[in-house]
């Protein structure tokens, strides 16, 4: 049969999975959770091979104001576990064989990256900050087994072990007020020939007004969009929780920023980083960022690569690296 899908939606306020909550999901599944001013998830959700979406939706901007804005947020508390790792699925029927397949590592997208849209009829505001705290789990991995194969050889065909592998899946993170990046994601291939994960961070607004009759869109909206490279992890979310959010985004190094860490994206073992601004990418002295296939560093804004990157070092994907 085909997975059973959930949904969980709030057009008017917050969508919370508490702490202690678990959802066990069929294999291969797609979960999607949305809301306007925020989605706080505590619990536990297991979804092997399949699709977590986390949303923030537009709202009419008459009830928008400055303080809302800035409690608009995806947050992934301390307690939570994201598990879309790859799975085993056997092939019913096959006796004393054991065959079947191996699921890939599923999807997690954080999108709290609604931009700004200066409507017809209404004009929408959306977005918000996303928050991975400190003891938060993401769990991409491949997976891996060994089935009963049949193999040709010179004197015939025979029936043989073989181990198979699957590929990692993907973390993808839209945010237009800010990220905070400091839980524990695993994206790593079933086998070593196994591909490794994705990770997509876009920190900007696709459409930020200007004009006088849209000040207050603007007066919503961070005015810069900065990605900070740093060696190690940042600790901002610790004594934070859902509730008291808005102290944590009034903190400069949030609001319009993302810190992203080497040794996180090491520790997760990406094989492809892609890193998009609105403004500036920096790098600190001793930040060096590396992926196993593919690096991607993006600013459309001023500075973005040549002012504050032409010193520091870029680790490029080696020779040999997984296809």
């Amino acid at each position: 049969r085909a997975p059973t899908n959930l949904s969980l939606t709030s057009s008017l306020g917050s969508v919370v999975v508490g702490q202690g909550a678990t959802i066990m999901m069929d294999p291969g599944a797609t979960a999607d959770f949305t809301a306007t001013t925020g989605i706080d998830f505590e619990g536990q959700l297991t979804n092997h091979g399949g699709t977590v979406n986390f949303n923030l939706t537009s709202v009419a901007l008459e009830s928008v104001t400055a303080g809302r804005d800035k409690e608009a947020s995806i947050w992934l508390g301390s307690s939570s576990v994201i598990d879309v790792s790859g799975q085993t699925v056997l092939t019913p029927g096959t006796g004393n064989l054991r065959q079947g397949k191996v699921l890939a590592g599923g999807n997690v997208t954080l999108n709290a990256g609604t931009e700004v849209v200066k409507g017809t009829v209404k004009q929408t505001s959306g977005g918000g900050v996303v928050v991975i705290a400190d003891g938060a789990q993401i769990n991409l991995n491949g997976a891996k087994d060994t089935f009963d194969t049949s193999v040709a050889t010179a004197t015939g065909t025979v029936l043989r072990k073989v181990e198979a592998g699957s590929a990692a899946g993907s973390l993808l993170v839209n945010a237009t007020h800010g990220a905070v990046l400091e839980g524990s994601v695993s994206a790593q291939g079933g086998t070593t020939k196994a591909v490794d994960g994705q990770f997509t961070l876009n920190l900007s607004n696709a459409d930020t007004p200007s004009d006088d009759q849209n000040q207050l869109m603007s007066n919503l909206l961070p005015q810069v969009y900065n990605i900070t490279l740093q060696k190690d992890a940042s600790t901002l979310s610790k004594g934070y929780t859902f509730a008291d959010r808005t102290q944590l985004f009034n903190n400069d190094k949030v609001w319009g920023n993302a810190t992203v860490s080497s040794t996180w994206l090491d520790k997760a073992g990406f094989a492809d980083v892609k890193l998009v601004t609105g403004d500036r990418i920096v790098a600190g002295q001793t930040a060096t960022i590396s992926a196993g296939r593919s690096l991607t560093l993006a600013a459309s804004g001023r500075n973005a690569a040549g002012e504050q990157m032409q010193h520091r070092r870029l680790v490029l994907p080696a020779a040999g690296a997984k296809d």
